[in-house]
């Protein structure tokens, strides 16, 4: 069994206060008040990223200045009131390890556990289901940093499916396709990020969230490349060229959705919206 592992980043520059859209709530909040937004790659303050070629649960990242002492909060919160969710932490080797299992239950419940993670340390989370049917799962994070006066707050919802492994141990998964709701890609001046969005406005804030399945196309030296198989990306987030593959490099000038018919191009002052309606057939093939 293969379940999706996906890395929370805690921290990371000077701590910032953030909020997330509909469904979650994200904060990092410290002395200094200074507001940036969620995002969901390795540069976030406070973010989420898929690593879909490893196994394993969740991973946790501390990336603020200094020890982290994180409280995970465990809830089953659908379906209502039949399952309940245990926590417990083990160390091994230095390795931290938490594990949350998911068991039948009347009446539901949470489970806590609180863990002291080190400066640039990792903890895995991994999630024990077997169940006949699917569980969502609500993960909340709290915790203050040491001698730093920052604290993180940080819900997420996942999608626990069946065991298919020969432990039956439970697949993990938090995002759902959504190129169908897609309303416009907005692009930077800089060239270096881009946003695909579900939204009407174009902070990505409220829209629905999930990945969608995309090309990024960049330009070097009036040569345009592009990663060659589609790639699960977010939505409602800053994407860089490395979200989508590694190599990709040079000013982004269009992307490419799986469900649309043709490419979102960028605006020639390299800063705009597009919408579905203004995508371009073939617009670097000439």
């Amino acid at each position: 069994m293969k379940r999706r592992q996906l890395i929370l980043l805690l921290g990371g520059g000077s701590a910032a206060a953030a909020s997330a859209g509909t469904g979650a709530f994200s904060s990092v909040s410290a002395d200094r008040e200074v507001s940036v937004n969620v995002v969901e790659d390795e540069k976030a303050y406070l973010g989420i990223e898929g690593h879909p070629d490893d196994e394993g649960g969740l991973q946790i990242k501390n990336q603020f200045a200094g020890a982290l002492s994180l409280g995970l909060t465990a809830t089953v919160v659908g379906p209502d009131g039949e399952y309940e969710a245990e926590v417990e932490t083990e160390r091994d080797d230095g390795e931290i390890e938490i594990e949350v299992e998911i068991e039948s239950d009347d009446g539901g419940g949470s489970g806590f556990e609180r863990v002291d993670i080190g400066l640039g340390q990792r903890a895995v989370v991994n999630v024990d289901f077997e169940g006949s049917e699917s569980v969502d799962l609500e993960l909340s994070f709290s915790g203050t940093v040491a001698d730093g006066g920052a604290t993180v707050d940080k819900t997420r919802k996942y999608t626990v499916s069946e065991g298919d492994d020969e432990d039956g141990e439970g697949a993990v998964g938090g995002s759902s396709e959504v190129a169908s709701d897609v309303t416009m890609v907005k692009f930077f001046g800089s060239g270096d990020k881009v946003r695909i969005l579900t939204t009407e406005n174009s902070g990505g804030g409220g829209g629905t969230t999930g990945v969608v399945d995309a090309k990024l196309y960049c330009e070097v030296n009036d040569s345009v490349t592009s990663n060659d198989e589609f790639e699960s990306v977010h939505v409602n987030t800053d994407l860089y060229p490395d979200a989508f593959d590694e190599s990709l490099t040079g000013d982004i000038v269009g992307v490419e959705i799986a469900e649309f018919d043709g490419v979102f191009v960028a605006p020639e002052n390299g800063g705009g919206r597009v919408e579905p309606s203004e995508t371009e057939t073939e617009p670097f093939w000439n």
